[in-house]
């Protein structure tokens, strides 16, 4: 008996050393609520101190590691100079054609060039003009019949990558139009475009047209009195 008692004393200190080392060296480490380790309602035998002592720290061990454990990254599509050049190139190449088709009048050429997309938004002069493709469409049906020639020009623009899909074009430009009597008119100005790439190619998704206000024509001279 005294045999069992000893060794029973020494699991015992052995437990309460275990289970003081853990309390130490994670607090303030690791923060573990106690409810995952609810205090047991009977009287524990050294042996089973030991035990669920072992038992806690591999638990807590488990979730450090499990808190330190970062999630897959995802990698982002390669947008670098390569990519960029080509979407430079690719853009231009729509706004030539673009210019195109303003050129020969073709009008479901034209209303092709501009995203079918709820978001799409087309302001001119401070007032949002057109929300959709088809009013763009629209629009350009009702003055044909008055037009005899149209011409486009666009005038160093800048286009600006901006993601993969994605660019941004600012640029000066000139319209001339004859009417069917002959009369020759037209505006200037600057046009700044978001430009996304769908199925079909590039289309514009948001523009803002700025025309150069025409000058006020002189007036009388005043005279000296």
């Amino acid at each position: 008996m005294r045999g069992n008692r000893e060794r029973d004393n020494a699991w015992a200190g052995v437990a309460s050393r275990l289970v003081s080392q853990s309390s130490v060296a994670h607090r303030g480490r690791f923060p573990v609520p106690c409810s995952l380790f609810p205090v047991p309602f009977f009287s524990p035998s050294p042996l089973t101190l030991l035990v669920s002592s072992r038992m806690r720290l591999s638990a807590v061990v488990l979730l450090a590691l499990a808190a330190c454990t970062t999630a897959p990254s995802t990698t982002a599509p390669a947008f670098g100079a390569a990519e960029r050049a080509a979407t430079v190139d690719s853009v231009q190449a729509m706004l030539d054609a673009w210019r195109g088709a303003v050129g020969t009048m073709d009008v479901e050429r034209i209303a092709s060039f501009y995203a079918t997309d709820s978001a799409f938004r087309w302001i001119e002069d401070g007032a949002t003009r057109y929300l959709s493709a088809q009013q763009i469409g629209d629009a350009i049906r009702e003055t044909k019949g008055s037009m005899q020639s149209m011409e486009l020009t666009l005038v160093e623009p800048q286009i600006t990558p901006l993601a993969p899909g994605v660019a941004v074009v600012s640029t000066g430009f000139t319209q001339k139009f004859t009417d069917t009597a002959g009369v020759t008119g037209g505006f200037a100005g600057v046009i700044t475009m978001t430009v996304v790439r769908a199925d079909s190619g590039w289309r514009f998704l948001v523009g803002h047209t700025s025309a150069i206000a025409p000058r006020p024509a002189p007036g009388p001279r005043p005279t000296s009195r």
